[in-house]
């Protein structure tokens, strides 16, 4: 629910390797600053599920389980819509399918990434940006996270192609666009290595 006294809350969904979200998390404030939602399992990889997107009630923000949690594009930006939202991953993130400005749901309504609220996506590893990313939303890109699970990053065998090293050295991948369609909001990047074939 939105705040109506000060600034949103923070809120925190967590699991060992991945996560089952049903439902919307709103941290937006009527009168002051708008809140975050931070999300954490191992691996992300933000991709269209395809189909008809369901309405805020009865979505499933996270279907698939095992090793890999998958969130559509169009959750993204409606989660940007009413607050903060940060994808953190012990391990790497993939942007795989396209994250709009806007979205419709199946009921008819649409939702709008707010240009007071910012993504960022946190990788243990590495980011692999294969897909535009076109927000009113500022997005922050960090990559090889000092915060995440070092043990983690380490155990799971060599890191996908595009990364270094197999020692959890990491890197933030961009073979797609970034941009903002106001022209106003900046993209941060944060890593070691930054591989950029697209723009």
């Amino acid at each position: 629910f939105p705040s109506h006294d000060r600034n949103g809350g923070f809120v925190e969904t967590s699991a060992k390797n991945n996560v089952q979200i049903f439902g919307d998390v709103n941290t937006a404030s009527v009168f002051g600053a708008n809140g975050q939602w931070l999300i954490d399992p191992d691996f992300i990889t933000i991709q269209d599920l395809g189909g008809a997107f369901p309405a805020a009630a009865t979505s499933n923000l996270f279907p698939t389980g095992a090793g890999t949690t998958t969130i559509d594009p169009r959750a993204v930006t409606r989660a940007l819509s009413v607050g903060n939202l940060t994808l953190s991953s012990n391990l790497d993130i993939t942007v795989a399918s396209a994250i709009s400005p806007v979205v419709v749901d199946g009921g008819g309504n649409s939702f709008e990434s707010d240009g007071a609220n910012t993504l960022t996506l946190q990788a243990g590893r590495s980011i692999f940006v294969r897909a535009a990313v076109d927000l009113n939303s500022s997005v922050v890109l960090i990559g090889n996270d000092g915060n995440a699970n070092a043990a983690t990053r380490t155990a799971t065998g060599p890191p996908p192609p595009g990364t270094p090293d197999g020692t959890g050295q990491g890197v933030i991948s961009i073979a797609s666009n970034l941009t903002s369609p106001e022209g106003e909001n900046l993209y941060t990047l944060t890593c070691n290595t930054f591989i950029v074939t697209g723009k």
